[in-house]
């Protein structure tokens, strides 16, 4: 069985990831991955990243620092602008 480079990839990578809202640091330095079929659990205390740090990892919003990679691609902008550009209303 060949194994390609994608294959060996972690599915979801966060290296040196940091996020601030103004002056206030949510994310500061996250090194992850996680495989293939992982199942994690986030546990913290109210206000400490959580959502922040899996908003980073489904591309929703960028880091301002590090890497955030899925599925061996690195997002370039945050899906949240083209879903609303995409996005149809019905009355």
């Amino acid at each position: 069985m060949r194994v390609t480079a994608n294959e060996t990839a972690g599915a979801v990578v966060l290296t040196g990831v940091t996020k601030s809202y103004g002056r206030a640091r949510a994310v500061d330095g996250i090194d992850l991955r996680l495989d293939r079929g992982t199942t994690v659990a986030l546990l913290r205390p109210n206000g400490a990243a959580k959502s922040t740090t899996i908003g980073m990892m489904l591309g929703l919003l960028l880091p301002d620092s590090g890497a955030v990679e899925a599925t061996g691609v690195r997002p370039v902008r945050p899906v949240r602008p083209a879903r609303r550009e995409h996005s149809v209303r019905i009355p």
